[in-house]
């Protein structure tokens, strides 16, 4: 008697389970049937056989430990027996309930005031496909600023108030995941040019104002300096001076005083 296979799937499949049954399948004839599996994915089988009355049924059972790898991979219970020409095949694809990281892709360091076109990307894959929810911390999101699925999109030029932590939050019903970007928006070009000839401006009138403040310094320092060498070549002058007029004073003394003694002498 040819076999006629059925194959059952096991519970369902999410990642993080352990050691789960994918599916099982029974083949039931006479003589025995032979039942195996292929496929691509790692697991392990355990065959159980029962006898009956003018027949009996081999069951296969397929175990794996789900992961996200293994969505959407087949897994074929392949039945032979003398009583079939071929071979009969019956393939079941394996679906395993998984939810991804998400991150947030879009915002680069050159978002300025007036650029057009700006968006955000939130990456989050998952099965069952996950939903998108987007919020911004401590503000709802400004006006003109739509989420549409995955994607938020600003739907004007960018503005100083669009700056901010935008969150991201991925769900679905397996868990839920979120993410966040950090948005700064720069000034617009001609206000950055205005800013760096303000502050070439600043920088050469503060140098300006220390050269003049060293200059005069300078100026003082030559005055003071000046003023103090007069005053010692003047001290030096007077007394050089009055070290001459005492030199003369007692040279007429001394003449004097030789005079009178050659008078006395002679008298």
């Amino acid at each position: 008697v040819p076999p006629l296979p059925i194959l059952n799937p096991g519970p369902p499949l999410e990642e993080g389970q352990g050691r789960t049954l994918a599916a099982s399948c029974t083949a039931e004839g006479n003589p025995v049937p032979s039942v195996r599996w292929e496929t691509e994915v790692r697991g392990t089988n355990a065959t159980r056989r029962s006898a009956h009355a003018r027949s009996a049924s081999v069951t296969s059972e397929f175990f794996l430990v789900p992961g996200r790898s293994m969505n959407g991979k087949s897994l074929t219970c392949v039945v032979e027996h003398p009583g079939l020409r071929h071979e009969k095949r019956i393939t079941h694809l394996l679906s395993v309930a998984y939810l991804s990281d998400a991150s947030v892709l879009g915002h680069t360091d050159e978002w300025r005031e007036g650029m057009e076109g700006a968006a955000l990307t939130c990456l989050g894959d998952g099965n069952p496909p996950p939903t998108y929810n987007w919020t911004r911390l401590e503000a709802p999101l400004p006006a003109g600023v739509r989420a549409r699925g995955d994607t938020l999109l600003f739907q004007r030029p960018l503005a100083a108030t669009d700056a901010g932590a935008y969150v991201c939050r991925v769900t679905n019903r397996v868990a839920t995941k979120e993410a966040r970007a950090n948005v700064s928006v720069k000034g617009r070009v001609e206000d950055d040019a205005v800013r760096k000839v303000d502050l070439v401006s600043a920088s050469v009138v503060v140098v300006g104002v220390i050269a003049a403040v060293l200059l005069c310094v300078l100026v003082i320092v030559v005055v003071v300096m000046t003023l103090y060498h007069k005053r010692k070549t003047k001290r030096i002058s007077e007394k050089y001076e009055e070290e001459l007029t005492l030199t003369r004073e007692n040279s007429i003394r001394r003449l004097h005083s030789s005079h009178s003694t050659d008078t006395r002498t002679q008298v």
